[in-house]
């Protein structure tokens, strides 16, 4: 898979100061990943570098969200507040 990097802050104990759980919930997808998912459903056989060379053509990737993504985030929300309340007692 292709790294385009992170330019967010580091949220840790040593720049919060604080102790810090991380949870990370995917939102993204890149569009190579949804190709060769798809070509793997349809028993095609194709290198996954191949896939990405050619989807990535000039450094330039298609990055996609689900059209129901609020919906996704709010019920994702609920399921890890949820979980979180329900372990501290």
């Amino acid at each position: 898979m292709v790294e385009f990097g992170n330019s967010r802050e580091e949220l840790s104990e040593e720049t919060l100061g604080v102790p810090v759980i991380a949870l990370g919930i995917p939102t993204v997808l890149d569009a190579a990943t949804i190709v060769i998912n798809t070509l793997n459903l349809c028993d095609v056989i194709i290198s996954e570098d191949e896939i990405i060379e050619k989807m990535n053509l000039n450094n330039f990737n298609f990055i996609v969200t689900p059209k129901e993504i609020d919906s996704l985030i709010e019920n994702m929300t609920n399921i890890v507040s949820d979980s979180i309340n329900n372990s501290l007692g």
